[in-house]
């Protein structure tokens, strides 16, 4: 329905007249951007680990009580509410976004390798503090990804298309939605303890990209 109204509305001229014509396909055309906008579609999977392979992986796989998904919840939103302003700051070029960016998928990895072992603590309160280490270093992990990916989606937007480089990142996110549940039950609930380091590894690989993309995006500036 997006792309029938997109299709269906006039072109408007930039509101900068010195920007050339608008051409449909510009933030398409920049390789870069829509590179990291793919290596920020597999970083926020890690969003939907929350809401969907932790849950499981704890009640199917783990001995921690059920109540512990529901501490975790309450301990990441308030860690977000709280830290989000202070721990997302030295994002403010792309470059500097790149390297936040890059490094938030560490934290993403030692949070996975974290919960992958909840599976080999018998105690339920031990297993459930293992769960929770692992939370606090995932929700670190998020905000600095989330604080990388708006510098770089915000900082490398060519001014007079900024609409169309959102639509680009925001496909890539929508992508992610997709490919999300069936990926992470693959990973996270038949691979397991090996699925969930896999997963980790995926994510500090794709990170790595980052600032080589964003050298490519600034060149073409």
């Amino acid at each position: 329905v997006y792309g029938w109204i997109r299709l269906v509305l006039p072109d408007l001229p930039p509101a900068d007249a010195g920007v050339a014509k608008r051409r449909k396909t510009e933030a398409l055309r920049d390789r870069g951007f829509v590179g990291l906008s793919l290596v920020d579609s597999l970083l926020r999977l890690h969003d939907m680990v929350y809401r969907l392979a932790l849950p499981l992986w704890l009640v199917q796989f783990t001995v921690a009580p059920k109540v512990t998904i529901a501490i975790v919840f309450a301990l990441v939103t308030g860690a977000v509410t709280v830290f989000q302003v202070h721990l997302g700051k030295g994002a403010d070029t792309p470059p500097q976004a790149a390297r936040v960016l890059r490094n938030s998928a560490w934290f993403l990895l030692l949070a996975f390798a974290v919960y992958a072992s909840a599976r080999h603590v018998h105690a339920p309160l031990l297993a459930a503090a293992v769960v929770i280490i692992g939370s606090l270093l995932h929700v670190y992990g998020e905000i600095r990804h989330v604080a990388g990916a708006w510098g770089l989606q915000f900082g490398l937007a060519k001014p007079g298309f900024e609409g169309q480089y959102q639509a680009v990142w925001r496909t890539g996110q929508n992508l992610s939605n997709i490919v999300g549940p069936p990926m992470l039950t693959v990973f996270c609930l038949q691979w397991r303890e090996p699925g969930w380091l896999a997963l980790g590894l995926l994510m500090v690989f794709a990170g790595s990209l980052a600032p080589v993309l964003t050298k490519v995006a600034l060149s073409q500036r």
